[in-house]
């Protein structure tokens, strides 16, 4: 439901948000937790009596300066690089009083069902030791959205006046930021457009990219991994006007992987703000390098993942529990064709091997089509008793989708 811009009724407002009190202050302030608060036009924190134009609506510079655009706490601009990984969506309301009124003029155009634009996904688990599954995103970009919170009027309204901001948000570039389960360390990137293999801004070649990954190597960030495989870090995105930030408290770089401690005051870059939906992420890390381990952290298998035109390949190489089988299980699919489950107990050596599965065991054939993001899960147990606490190995493997005719998937 969207509310008239014209002759708007107490009424009207009350239906939509479901509440019965007609007190301007109780309507406002959003003691009734009712209110959508990614709809662009609602009670905004402005020192104006008189209604609000359409660029006031994303707030007093005052507000925007704090990281609070459209009245949401969105851990933007002249903050710390941390804040991104902090933030809440907590929507402020106004409060009442001469310099912060309450305004039910503010309902004029209010829609129930708003959504904001852009937003993104982390796709978890991620994958310490991955050389471009690393980090899986997806991203999506509604350029027609008039009613929900749109970053784009953000950018291009230049009411914002914030220095080095991108005059267009289709030129800026996705940026992931990662820290560790207790916080003493950080991390960022720009990601890697997925058709392109390339970092490129989100709009490209006529369209906005839904897909994107970065590695995530030893090499890249040591002090980011703790050690422990199925560990819960959080992670956000952000969008950036430049890669290259001339700001001598900013990231010099965000083409390649940088670290800092948690502590760290490091800025963020001039022209950043942070995805919609999608900052302070709980996403679970595996480390597919180093060996994983049962609760106690005791080795037993170090593994690996591949694939090619004829199917899929686990690879391990120790078995120090002296295993003579294991059970593994493989649930693999691609969006929007679902996902099917394997279970398997398989022989395992004292040495090394592989076990192969071909795409048809898994489910996976010509009806999927090219493009399509292949996700392989794979959790190896002792026995067939898949209590977590019992888990050996687990890891994601994921691939995109593209098959021929005469030569299959490659």
């Amino acid at each position: 439901m969207v509310l008239s811009t014209t002759n708007l009724k107490d009424t009207d407002i009350m239906t939509a948000l479901g509440i019965s009190d007609h007190r301007h202050s109780y309507i406002c302030s959003n003691e009734h937790k009712k209110l959508n608060i990614w709809s662009y036009r609602k009670p905004t924190i402005y020192n104006e009596n008189d209604s609000l134009s359409d660029a006031e609506f994303q707030g007093q510079y005052s507000e925007i300066a704090r990281g609070i655009y459209c009245g949401i706490s969105m851990g933007t601009n002249n903050g710390r690089l941390k804040e991104l990984l902090e933030c809440t969506f907590t929507y402020h309301p106004p409060t009442g009083g001469n310099a912060d009124p309450f305004r039910v003029g503010d309902f004029r155009g209010y829609d129930t069902a708003a959504v904001p634009t852009p937003t993104g996904n982390i796709v978890s688990p991620i994958n310490y030791g991955s050389r471009e599954q690393g980090i899986v995103v997806e991203f999506s970009y509604n350029p027609n959205n008039t009613t929900g919170v749109n970053l784009k009027r953000f950018f291009e309204s230049g009411y914002s006046n914030l220095s080095g901001i991108a005059e267009n948000i289709d030129n800026c570039y996705l940026c992931i930021i990662v820290a560790n389960p207790n916080r003493t360390q950080y991390a960022y990137k720009a990601l890697t457009n997925w058709d392109t293999k390339t970092i490129t801004p989100i709009k490209h070649n006529g369209g906005y990219v839904a897909h994107w990954f970065t590695s995530l190597l030893e090499s890249d960030c040591p002090a980011l991994f703790n050690g422990k495989s199925n560990s819960i870090y959080h992670a956000s995105l952000f969008l950036v006007s430049t890669l290259t930030p001339q700001d001598q408290y900013s990231p010099k770089t965000l083409s390649q992987w940088t670290a800092q401690a948690y502590d760290s005051t490091a800025n963020t870059p001039q022209g950043c703000i942070g995805v919609p939906l999608a900052l302070n992420i709980p996403v679970t890390m595996y480390n597919v390098i180093e060996e994983a381990g049962k609760p106690e952290n005791k080795a037993v298998i170090t593994t690996g993942m591949t694939a090619n035109a004829s199917g899929f390949t686990i690879a391990w190489t120790k078995n120090k529990d002296t295993y003579s089988s294991v059970y593994v299980n493989i649930e693999a699919g691609g969006y929007p064709y679902g996902s099917y489950s394997i279970n398997r107990t398989l022989a395992v050596s004292q040495s090394n091997g592989t076990w192969f599965f071909d795409w048809n065991s898994l489910h996976i054939d010509t009806s999927y089509k090219n493009g399509t993001l292949i996700t392989v899960n794979v959790r190896i147990y002792p026995n067939s008793s898949t209590n977590e606490f019992n888990r050996i190995w687990e890891a994601t493997y994921t691939t995109t989708w593209n098959y021929s005719l005469d030569t299959g998937p490659v």
